[in-house]
């Protein structure tokens, strides 16, 4: 009697868990934010940055040329446009930081993908 009843629970600790599991998964996904013009831009110097950054190391010659070229063609007053609208609208940073992750990230695999020739 004692085999039945672990078998029983453990059916039905199975079956509430598959309950869980499908009841989380059903919710939908949100909708992709959309960036106004001048958050695009800031998030696209951002990403530029961190890439000359990342050849710091690896050829500083490179890093220090392309810091040079990034600071006379990015628009300074475009970019405190944008941070000033953004801290007007707080919320809004937490979706900026998370798109320049997602950048990142894209950004790391291209070089990754470059790297080995794929």
């Amino acid at each position: 009697m004692r085999r039945f009843i672990g078998k029983r629970t453990m059916r039905a600790a199975m079956a509430l868990a598959i309950g869980i599991v499908l009841s989380c998964g059903s919710k939908d996904t949100p909708a992709p934010v959309q960036f106004t013009d001048d958050e695009n831009y800031l998030i696209d110097a951002y990403v530029r940055v961190k890439r000359a950054g990342s050849y710091t190391i690896e050829r500083p010659t490179l890093a220090e040329s392309l810091y040079v070229y990034l600071g006379a063609v990015t628009d300074s007053v475009r970019i405190a446009q944008a941070v000033v609208t953004l801290n007007a609208a707080p919320d809004r940073w937490l979706d900026v930081f998370q798109e320049i992750e997602n950048r990142m990230r894209i950004e790391l695999k291209r070089r990754e993908l470059e790297k080995t020739g794929s």
